[in-house]
């Protein structure tokens, strides 16, 4: 049985996408997570881009870790609107208002395939239908958002870019910033956590 998350009459609520909160919040869509042919989730007006980020920063750092995942929307003080848990053998897919109990386990391998098919499916969406990459948009943010906070240096490649603290409470670590997402090693050290799209300050923990 093949899960699925499907999003159809999908728009950009706002003029254009010019800032973070354009970009996450602005592209909605009616969102659905279906287990073959059942429907297990359905929501209007869905903040898919938004989503997108939360999955694609837990696929490449907390997944691997076996940490559950839970979705909480900036315009939203409900936690759980999709929710990923650790079971034995596997994983659970759900959400507080999802239509039925889904009990069965879906694999590692069928969790990062059905995700990696949303990030690609908005991704695609967001270029053809607003000219922008999310990815490289959200690098970019993120690296204003570390000049902000005092990064005394800045420096891109391709895909990353890294900044470096070297006075104030943050010397000494090298933020990385990859994919609009930021992490900073080592865990000892002060963390730039999402910096691209968490509220409208840079945290640190």
């Amino acid at each position: 049985m093949s899960t699925v998350l499907r999003f159809t009459d999908t728009r950009l609520e706002r003029p254009r996408v010019r800032d973070k909160f354009d970009l996450l919040l602005g592209i909605v869509a009616t969102f659905e997570v279906c287990l073959g042919e059942r429907l297990l989730y359905h929501e209007e007006m869905f903040p898919v881009v938004e989503l997108r980020v939360e999955l694609a920063q837990w696929l490449s750092d907390a997944y691997r870790h076996r940490e559950n995942f839970e979705f909480r929307s900036m315009e939203s003080d409900e936690e759980g609107l999709l929710w990923l848990r650790r079971v034995d053998g596997g994983w659970r897919i759900g959400s507080i208002h999802q239509e039925y109990p889904e009990m069965q386990t879906l694999s590692d391998a069928e969790v990062s395939e059905f995700i990696t098919n949303f990030i690609e499916d908005v991704d695609r969406w967001v270029h053809e239908n607003c000219h922008v990459s999310i990815s490289s948009f959200l690098l970019y943010v993120c690296s204003f958002a570390a000049e902000d906070a005092g990064a005394a240096s800045l420096r891109f490649t391709q895909n990353t870019a890294s900044a470096t603290f070297r006075n104030g409470p943050f010397a000494g670590p090298t933020l990385a910033m990859s994919r609009g997402l930021c992490a900073a090693g080592p865990s000892s050290r002060p963390t730039c956590q999402s910096t691209s799209y968490l509220g409208a300050a840079t945290r640190y923990s």
